[in-house]
């Protein structure tokens, strides 16, 4: 496997691992960083299919993260829109 693979990966893991302990701070810099490596890596042919395969397992599971955290911010921002709505419907009432 290349080194530029090897790093993608790394980086891969690394956006993986923030984005589990909920932090979203670093992953637009972690990808703008393993974008280019990736790209590389596929114009160059440097691409093995174990690495591929590899590279594309954590992507899937860092897709279902942020999937997972998308509808978790939609149904917060529901309750908070309802909770609101409660509040100005009590205060109608008041």
């Amino acid at each position: 496997m290349s080194e530029r693979l090897d790093a993608a990966i790394r980086l891969s893991m690394e956006m993986l691992q923030q984005l589990e302990q909920g932090d979203w701070s670093r992953l637009d810099e972690l990808d703008r960083q393993r974008q280019p490596l990736i790209h590389a890596c596929f114009e160059r042919g440097e691409a093995t299919a174990e690495g591929v395969a590899e590279l594309k397992a954590i992507n899937d599971r860092i897709v279902d993260l942020l999937a997972q955290q998308r509808q978790q911010t939609r149904d917060r921002q529901l309750r908070m829109h309802q909770g609101n709505q409660a509040v100005r419907a009590y205060r109608d009432n008041e």
